[in-house]
């Protein structure tokens, strides 16, 4: 986290350039919703399951639901990971291999040349 805490900016935090009227017209709205109680409505509704005076039922979290990160819930990353790899480096040994052709084949005909013709020196 950047920075610190307003105690009475509860918790938000806008990043604006210095000068920005942003900054200003962002203040005064969280202010406005403050005062008319919004802001707490929202907060109730987002964090603490609630709505207004009813409370809004919240999703039941069994201990099944929370799963833990392990190797084979990034199968299907390693997948294309691994795959993508592969075809990348195939493609460059295809290009390595077709320029190695061509410079073997130029070597072969300055030598064939050299090779007909004795009066060629190095």
């Amino acid at each position: 986290m950047a920075g610190t805490v307003l105690p009475n900016a509860n918790g938000f935090g806008f990043p604006f350039p210095k000068g920005s009227r942003l900054a200003g017209d962002m203040s005064a709205a969280i202010a406005k919703l403050r005062e008319e109680g919004k802001l707490q409505l929202m907060q109730d509704a987002w964090f603490n399951g609630r709505q207004g005076d009813r409370d809004v039922p919240v999703e039941d979290e069994d201990d099944d639901s929370v799963k833990p990160l392990t190797l084979e819930r990034f199968d299907g990353l390693f997948l294309i990971s691994g795959s993508s790899s592969v075809l990348a480096l195939f493609l460059f040994c295809m290009l390595k291999l077709r320029v190695c052709r061509c410079m073997f084949k130029k070597v072969v005909q300055c030598c064939s040349r050299r090779a007909r013709d004795p009066a060629v020196l190095v």
